[in-house]
């Protein structure tokens, strides 16, 4: 990695895959979604690392080293993002320069009870989920389109997704906010009878997400117990 920093000097951090460690039996909450021997992979490139942060945190913390003008310009983790300042301050630092990853897994991640994010797990979601709303919000601005976040409802999401269906934007752009909508969809807590009756009449609705995302949407509508916030 230090190889590959000293042949490009534009790359201001850099990290890799990670090999999961999950012993039988760690309790770990993260033991539902990985395997032993699993490899997390992550995007190589900068403009991939970058188009990835309004979804999620595209850098393994533990795996990365940087350059000493990182700190030196002031740059530090955050305590207001608490259990993901690692993610904000990831984000943060690209700003700064280009960051990558090496295409390999060069750290074992061990699951057990006692980690963050298995002890901290619902604060750290709602701290990514905050984080990925303040990096959207820089999206939906250039796109010219108001969206309040902090108080979602399928009202607000209704008007969202007509002004989007009437923007003429690139196929790139549109297709992040249309992500960013069907997100905000499957997120939604609160709705009612009518409002599923509206969904599934409406025009637009159709035509601005794919198939298998209006599906997963209705599907949240009609059983929302297995989908859940954040």
């Amino acid at each position: 990695m230090v190889g590959e920093m000293e042949k490009d000097r534009s790359i201001i951090a850099m990290g890799a895959w990670l090999e999961v460690l999950s012993e039988e039996n760690n309790k770990s909450v993260l033991a539902a979604i990985a395997r032993n021997g699993e490899i997390w992979k992550n995007p190589l490139t900068h403009q991939e690392i970058v188009s990835a942060f309004p979804f999620r945190n595209p850098i393994h913390n533990n795996t990365m080293i940087m350059r000493r003008s990182v700190i030196d310009g002031g740059l530090r983790f955050d305590p207001a993002y608490i259990h993901a300042e690692d993610y904000k301050f990831w984000y943060e630092a690209g700003k700064l320069g280009r960051l990558a990853n090496y295409p390999e897994a060069l750290v074992k991640y061990r699951f057990h009870q006692d980690q963050t994010s298995s002890k901290h797990n619902l604060q750290q979601r709602r701290t990514a989920w905050k984080i990925k709303e303040e990096i959207r919000a820089g999206y939906w601005k250039a796109a010219g389109i108001a969206v309040g976040a902090d108080c979602l409802n399928y009202g607000l999401l209704k008007s969202t997704a007509y002004a989007l269906h009437e923007k003429a934007l690139s196929g790139q752009d549109i297709g992040c906010l249309r992500l960013f909508l069907y997100e905000y969809f499957l997120s939604l807590e609160k709705y009612s009878l009518i409002d599923l009756l509206d969904f599934l009449t409406d025009r637009v609705m159709r035509k601005l997400f794919a198939a298998p995302q209006y599906r997963k949407i209705l599907k949240k509508m009609l059983r929302p117990w297995k989908y859940r916030g954040y």
